[in-house]
């Protein structure tokens, strides 16, 4: 069995295949990064299945500028070991604009193509499959960082044993809804 990380945007990630995670987020987690950077692409299209509670995602447009930008966007590299990885300016300054916001509720289905900025939260409870459906527009994940602020490159997604067992206890709490396909 794998061990489920932290993901620096605060939720549980667990590997049930090569392309396909399951997303946990809850309260009960402990905290993820010190400086917030939610706001990312990905490099793969993905279908996420919503199995319990409720995520919301709201989705981003990038505007680049060089006068009074929003964010700059870095690239993440990977860094000690396994998922950890550090971010890198890009040395791209620019405003994101919020462009929609959603709401997915439990036994809901929902597509998201790789490039576009996004950013998900969760209500209480709220599990995920994620299965990666296209793969690598380009080498790696862009994220957005506040303009004159610093990424936090010190978080680890490899947690204490304490916090291990608790994502574990997530874990069990809802593979009874983990459709049987992505079992492990």
């Amino acid at each position: 069995m794998n061990e489920p990380t932290l993901h620096p945007n605060g939720f549980v990630q667990y590997d049930l295949a090569p392309d396909v995670r399951l997303h946990i987020w809850s309260p009960r987690l402990p905290e993820a990064q010190v400086a917030k950077t939610p706001l990312h692409d990905h490099t793969f299209n993905f279908r996420s299945l919503v199995l319990c509670g409720t995520l919301h995602h709201d989705l981003f447009t990038w505007v680049p500028v060089n006068n009074e930008p929003s964010h700059t966007l870095y690239t993440a590299r990977p860094w000690l070991t396994g998922q950890d990885t550090k971010l890198l300016s890009l040395e791209e300054h620019g405003i994101m604009n919020l462009l929609e916001q959603r709401e997915f509720p439990a036994n809901c289905e929902y597509v998201f193509k790789a490039g576009w900025f996004h950013e998900s939260y969760a209500d209480g409870l709220t599990a995920t499959v994620c299965i990666k459906t296209r793969k690598h527009l380009r080498e790696s994940a862009r994220i957005a960082v506040p303009f004159g602020k610093e990424p936090d490159n010190d978080f680890s997604s490899y947690q204490t044993a304490e916090n291990v067992t608790l994502m574990f206890e997530l874990i069990e709490e809802v593979w009874p809804l983990v459709p049987v396909e992505y079992k492990v």
